[in-house]
């Protein structure tokens, strides 16, 4: 595994809430393109057309996203835009289905094609899916995969039921919400969950993890010994890095809590590998992954129990019920973590006021989609995530942190 690819230690606990708004700014609207040879056009959607999606459970941003790409072929009016509030669609939406009037009909968007982003090949996803059903046979757990568009879940098939429902919303979330990279997601080869019932089996495929793939890594410098590797994998019940999560079910976690769990890890999972992000600078993905919890369950709600490298423990349950009050008060109060310092932390480093400000300034962030979308390719050559920044929003350090300040304070 490459050094920059190395597991981040990430056990955890859980705590705290907050009120949070996850409406995503609406897509920005493209013209269809001209005269497109071989271009199946499609009629305006009506009224009765959104009905009947929504009637089908199809996400508010997808129909608009839909408007967008074939026009409607009705007026916004006032009573429209009552109909539609009652439908379930919020002012933004509202607004863009209002521009979506008159656009001529074009060809529908691009079908999602899962792993397409990827910098990893077909050969080098499928001999990773390889290797862990091989640690899964060697552990002796023999858990069943199940499938989604790009996860593979493995679990006993009561854990199947209860949990694997969550991973499509999330797909879909991630689908409706943002532009391609992150629309098109990651690979069900490279993409694992990983869900134990028993710590002695968590132990054994730990174990065979150690066995199969940490032990024959090269040692980095300033690296903890193996035997010291293995210790750590051994002392927590859960476990990320880039490409697969495990989590131990131990009595003192909820439903709840392992829901939250498996959105954060899979947000961390989904922003790493698409934007090639070293584990060194990691604070963006834990805000991804926050963000995915809170698009899923409404508001993060869980902390991770910070441990740094094998040397002390930190429990970092909070005091403050909110995630968004705390960071307010931190502005107000003009303790706030400077976003140049906080964009270079990891989990190393973290304690909750870390966590609830990095995912406040990656809902900013996911606010524009275009530019968004052109960040996490942007962090595949420049590894500095407040150079990235400022090369795609266009903010310096100064002007992000007014911005991400401003957006907070409106929250």
């Amino acid at each position: 595994m490459n050094s920059r690819k190395r597991a981040r230690w990430l056990p955890l606990a859980v705590a705290c809430l907050l009120c949070c708004n996850q409406a995503a700014q609406g897509q920005e609207k493209k013209p269809p393109a001209a005269g497109a040879a071989g271009a199946k056009k499609v009629a305006a959607l009506t009224m009765k057309d959104i009905r009947s999606m929504l009637h089908n459970q199809m996400p508010t941003d997808d129909i608009v996203s839909q408007a967008q790409a074939q026009g409607i072929d009705f007026k916004v009016t006032a009573p429209i835009q009552g109909q539609l509030r009652r439908l379930g669609f919020d002012r933004q939406q509202i607004d863009a289905i209002k521009a979506c009037f008159g656009i001529e009909p074009g060809p529908p968007p691009p079908p999602v094609v899962a792993g397409q982003f990827l910098k990893t090949s077909a050969a080098e996803r499928a001999a990773f899916r390889d290797t862990i059903e091989k640690i899964n046979k060697a552990s002796g757990a023999d858990l069943p995969p199940v499938e989604s568009e790009h996860v593979t879940f493995w679990g006993a098939k009561d854990l199947q039921a209860q949990y694997f429902p969550d991973i499509p919303k999330m797909e879909a979330i991630l689908r409706s919400h943002f532009l391609d990279p992150v629309r098109s997601g990651l690979d069900k080869q490279t993409t694992h969950v990983i869900l134990i019932k028993r710590r002695d089996e968590y132990e054994k495929w730990m174990h065979a993890y150690f066995d199969l793939i940490v032990s024959k890594q090269p040692d980095a410098p300033g690296a903890a010994s193996k035997q010291d590797q293995l210790k750590f994998l051994l002392k927590g019940g859960q476990f990320v890095e880039t490409r697969f999560a495990i989590i131990c079910l131990d009595a003192s976690l909820t439903t709840e809590q392992v829901r939250r769990m498996i959105a954060t890890f899979l947000g961390d999972m989904y922003f790493t590998q698409l934007s090639d992000l070293a584990f060194d600078t990691n604070a963006l993905a834990m805000g991804f992954g926050s963000e995915l919890e809170a698009g899923l369950l409404g508001t993060p709600q869980m902390v991770i129990l910070s441990i740094s490298y094998m040397t002390s423990d930190r429990n970092v349950r909070p005091e403050n019920a909110s995630w968004i009050k705390l960071v307010q008060d931190r502005i107000k109060n003009d303790k706030v973590t400077a976003v140049g310092e906080l964009l270079k932390m990891n989990t190393t480093h973290m304690t909750l006021p870390h966590y609830a400000e990095v995912w406040s300034l990656v809902d900013l962030l996911v606010r524009d989609r275009k530019n968004f979308a052109k960040l996490v390719l942007a962090l595949r050559t420049e590894h500095s995530p407040l150079k990235a920044i400022e090369a795609t929003y266009g903010w310096d350090e100064k002007q992000l942190t007014d911005e991400w300040h401003k957006h907070v304070l409106a929250m």
